[in-house]
């Protein structure tokens, strides 16, 4: 569709172009297609291919956080290029998947630390990310949802094969992302 939209704009132009001396049809075609053209430049991404659209619904969180919002999969995303964070409320546990820059070296065999505390993880990828997930049970008070729902940045710590790496991630908005993925998910 975007594909067509580009190609409509430079007929535009080409069209606006024709008119000679450039009579007032022309000046409104030029007008058009110019804003057709910022759309459409809008709507690529950096490196000129077109976004992909996605059922998660933006969402401006308080506190400055900005969290990505899936009502489809009760998920929410703060993703910053490099590094993403994704929290997903299910109607037995929350799924809380970490992307540092470094996820790619880590393998299953390590230990990975959550605010100080050992967590068992999963390793997966998706969404341009490769991920280290951790699963907390609903039932299982405190812990990890507490520490998403109630602090300003997280940090994990991976320990693997004489090899340690950290990263933190902004939690800012988390509260309220949290309270929406709970009603999302029925809780």
């Amino acid at each position: 569709m975007r594909k067509i939209t580009i190609a409509a704009a430079a007929l535009a132009v080409a069209l606006a172009g024709c008119n000679g001396a450039g009579g007032a049809a022309g000046a409104d075609s030029a007008k058009t297609s110019k804003t057709e053209k910022e759309d459409a430049a809008d709507a690529s991404d950096k490196d000129g291919s077109e976004t992909d659209s996605k059922p998660a619904k933006k969402s401006a969180s308080a506190g400055g956080g900005k969290w990505d919002i899936d009502t489809h999969e009760c998920s929410a995303m703060a993703d910053s290029g490099d590094t993403a964070i994704k929290i997903q409320q299910t109607d037995s546990s929350l799924k809380i998947s970490f992307a540092p820059d470094w996820a790619a070296d880590a393998d299953e065999s390590g230990e990975l630390t959550v605010s100080g505390a050992q967590m068992a993880f999963e390793k997966t990828d998706g969404q341009g990310h490769d991920w280290l997930v951790v699963t907390s049970p609903n039932d299982e008070p405190g812990g990890v949802r507490d520490i998403i729902a109630n602090a300003q940045t997280i940090k994990i710590s991976y320990t693997g094969e004489s090899v340690t790496q950290t990263h933190s991630f902004s939690l800012k908005g988390s509260n309220g992302v949290i309270d929406k993925l709970l009603k999302c998910a029925g809780l």
